[in-house]
């Protein structure tokens, strides 16, 4: 914890007065939403890839078949790493500028399925309440989503046939944002920042239709009173994916690895027309 304060604060007295707004820790509850969720089971050997996780065929996010993937480890827990972000939030407000502070969290859209409801009630506490509850004395909450997990008594229950998936394997739920966001403002009490928001799809109409229904559901928080301070879409360039690489293509912008060419995509265009008219066609 000390380590990562005097990090902060000498990124601080660099830094500080160009950084109107800071993070101080990316998802920190990510570990604990796995294991509780059951998406991931944790702390075992199993690691068998699948035969396709080299193209981009859906599949747990690195090509890793979910019901044998152990990640093999284990998450601090809340109240650590509320340690260590108060830490780091406390150095950054004593350096040089006026930057709004907060941490990410990685907000699934949980749901109960059948004979769900009390894993369900103890996923989303463990997993994002008690993280929320850490944000009420912060600026801001960073909300990152793409999609839901519906829970059953074991965990998550399989994607029923027929429904679209992402590359990840993720069900496409654009829905997610705006639940996810009331959620965070409702038990965070703060402005809420959408940090992470996306599709992974080599269908870019697909993407941009993801992106709409998204917006909408963000614009319908606006109207009803929610404190939303901004949007970040996931991602400008095709990224590096972890243990994926380049198969899972989140971006507004095509990234070629090997020759490094970048071409926007029509979804690029889409959503700076939306910025420029602050309207949802």
């Amino acid at each position: 914890m000390e380590h990562f304060a005097r990090y902060a604060e000498r990124v601080t007295a660099k830094l500080g007065d160009v950084m109107p707004w800071v993070a101080t820790l990316n998802e920190p509850n990510v570990i604990t939403m796995l294991e509780l969720t059951g998406v991931i089971p944790l702390g075992q050997g199993d690691r068998g890839p699948l035969e396709e996780s080299r193209d981009t065929t859906p599949s747990g996010v690195g090509g890793y078949d979910p019901s044998r993937y152990r990640m093999g480890l284990v998450g601090a827990g809340c109240e650590r790493m509320r340690e260590i972000h108060r830490a780091a939030a406390e150095a950054i407000k004593a350096g040089p500028g006026d930057s709004k502070v907060g941490w990410t969290l990685a907000l699934v859209d949980l749901q109960p399925g059948p004979g769900g409801e009390e894993r369900w009630a103890r996923a989303r506490q463990g997993a994002q309440l008690d993280w929320l509850e850490v944000s009420r004395d912060d600026d801001f909450v960073g909300v990152q989503t793409y999609s839901r997990n519906v829970l059953g008594p074991d965990g998550a229950l399989p994607i029923p046939d027929g429904v679209a998936k992402m590359q990840t394997g993720w069900e496409v739920y654009p829905e997610a944002l705006g639940h996810t966001v009331r959620l965070a403002a409702e038990h965070s009490q703060v402005p809420v920042l959408v940090t992470e928001n996306g599709m992974a799809t080599d269908d870019d109409d697909a993407r941009i239709a993801y992106t709409r229904d998204a917006l909408r559901g963000l614009a319908a928080c606006v109207a009803d009173g929610v404190d939303v301070k901004g949007y970040l879409h996931w991602t400008l360039l095709d990224n590096f994916e972890w243990m994926s690489g380049f198969a899972k293509t989140f971006g507004l912008i095509a990234f070629d690895p090997v020759d490094f060419r970048r071409a926007p995509k029509p979804s690029a265009r889409w959503l700076g027309q939306v910025a420029r008219a602050n309207e949802i066609e």
